[in-house]
């Protein structure tokens, strides 16, 4: 981040600028100023540097200005790892599939999942049920959620879906939602639920999984938790889970709705009842 603070807070404006400011040589501040332009931070033409017109640069760029230091709690939710457990958990999910669809190593997720609990940018909302406090869109994160919701978005063109949001990646796959029409891609979420003994049609949905590639029901099921936002998607991930357990990997909070106990955020046993999802 020392490269865009150059850019973004010390006004420099060229490669030779900001070699100056840091310290190194021109060739090593062309690398740096690289990443930055394949990040979405900053742009460059015909020899001249500027920081990014994007949501999150413009986001990060008023952080750096406020003082934002790179280690402290804040800046942890800005690293590859912190981006991906807070794309991977925009709504409260089970801690196993945060893991999954944050496409970590194990060992990776384990050592930073402590350190943004304590630092507050993940939050425990049930029995091992997270959600991201950016996605969240909490108090004084204002600026930090605008980041990730921008880098999001910046994401979708990477995978060349310009107009799009990003809803997850792992960095090599992607669920998109398209903002309208049909696009290449294997339809995820719901829209695959038929493949497993669920038909569902919402012909309002456009989510796709990039690239194109055959979903097992573990996938199904992360992706459509992941996208449950209202009652309707909720009682259908629940049944989707009662009607495919054998296949599926354990969800201690839906193992305890299913028994009977009401959690937050989720339809009561009654309402499953009336809608045959429980007996």
């Amino acid at each position: 981040m020392r490269a865009l603070r150059a850019v973004a807070v010390e006004g420099a404006s060229s490669p030779r600028e900001v070699a100056r400011l840091l310290g190194l040589s021109v060739r090593q501040a062309q690398r740096l100023l690289g990443r930055l332009e394949r990040e979405g931070l900053v742009e460059r033409e015909r020899g001249a540097v500027r920081l990014a017109r994007t949501q999150h640069a413009l986001a990060l760029a008023r952080l750096l200005a406020g003082g934002l230091e790179w280690g402290s709690p804040a800046s942890l939710l800005l690293t590859g790892p912190g981006l991906r457990i807070s794309l991977a958990s925009p709504r409260p999910l089970d801690l196993g599939q945060v893991l999954r669809l944050s496409g970590l190593p194990r060992s990776t997720f384990y050592r930073v999942l402590p350190r943004m609990v304590d630092s507050g940018w993940l939050l425990e909302v049930g029995p091992r049920l997270y959600v991201s406090f950016a996605w969240a869109g909490g108090g004084s994160a204002g600026d930090l959620a605008d980041v990730v919701r921008g880098y999001a978005s910046f994401l979708a063109l990477r995978f060349s879906r310009p107009g799009a949001v990003v809803l997850w990646t792992n960095g090599d796959r992607a669920v998109v939602r398209a903002r309208a029409g049909f696009s290449e891609g294997e339809p995820t979420a719901f829209s695959a639920f038929p493949k497993f003994g669920i038909p569902v049609l919402l012909p309002e949905s456009r989510e796709y999984a990039l690239p194109k590639r055959g979903l097992g029901p573990q996938e199904v099921f992360d992706h459509a938790c992941l996208l449950a936002d209202d009652y309707r998607l909720r009682a259908l991930c629940l049944a989707f889970y009662s009607r495919n357990r054998r296949l599926l990997a354990r969800h201690e909070a839906f193992e305890r709705v299913l028994r009977g106990e009401e959690l937050e955020g989720w339809p009561t046993p009654g309402e499953l009842r009336g809608i045959g999802v429980v007996s």
